[in-house]
């Protein structure tokens, strides 16, 4: 390995010389600087000097009802707020231009329209298939004595690793169809914006 002293002068001076035994380590050197930031730059689109990853905000602003208690539904997506390199088909399927590691985060804003409380299932899905260990499970408030329904914001975020060919899923399932994913209008007094149904974010991390 070259002394500090080499390498010291090789950085600093315009027109480094150094001796010819060291072109291994620093070639050895340069490959894991350009391994270690591949993904990234790979992943880059953007131009001029600023960084731009892949991300993506997808909502729902239409409510999503289960017909069964033994079926699991997709969450189903209607806008994409604002993205860079990643979309949706198919209503439900999350899809990146891509390959790399995602934070995925979900929030389902959930009505429970029964005097009981009622558990809905929320869980990923890769490609058709359940993704092991990502199920949670959500207990939707009873309706109140005043009939005003029961509420509950479901949330979580995975790290999932997904190709440009893959597609991911958010499903759910209800122990009662009085349990339902809802958006809630805009209010007054005070103005209170729209409720989304859903909203799903996605944040590159990392090539895989």
């Amino acid at each position: 390995m070259p002394s500090s002293t080499v390498l010291e002068k090789y950085v600093r001076s315009p027109f480094p010389a150094f001796q010819k035994s060291h072109v291994p380590y620093l070639t050895e050197e340069l490959r894991k600087i350009e391994q270690a930031l591949g993904g990234a730059y790979s992943a880059m689109r953007s131009t001029g000097p600023y960084i731009k990853m892949p991300f993506g905000v997808l909502m729902s602003t239409v409510d999503q009802v289960a017909l069964s208690t033994t079926t699991a539904y997709p969450i189903k997506f209607n806008i994409v707020q604002n993205a860079a390199g990643i979309s949706y088909q198919n209503d439900s399927q999350i899809k990146v231009d891509h390959d790399g590691v995602y934070n995925i985060q979900f929030s389902i804003q959930f009505i429970n329209t029964s005097n009981e409380p009622q558990e809905v299932d929320v869980w990923f899905r890769k490609n058709g298939v359940n993704l092991e260990n990502s199920n949670s499970m959500f207990t939707v408030p009873a309706k109140k004595s005043t009939g005003i329904s029961g509420h509950l914001i479901g949330s979580l975020n995975i790290f999932l690793d997904i190709l440009s060919t893959d597609y991911a899923e958010l499903v759910w399932s209800t122990t009662s169809l009085d349990a339902s994913v809802e958006t809630l209008p805009a209010r007054t007094s005070p103005s209170i914006p729209v409720t989304p149904s859903v909203i799903v974010t996605l944040d590159y991390l990392s090539g895989l």
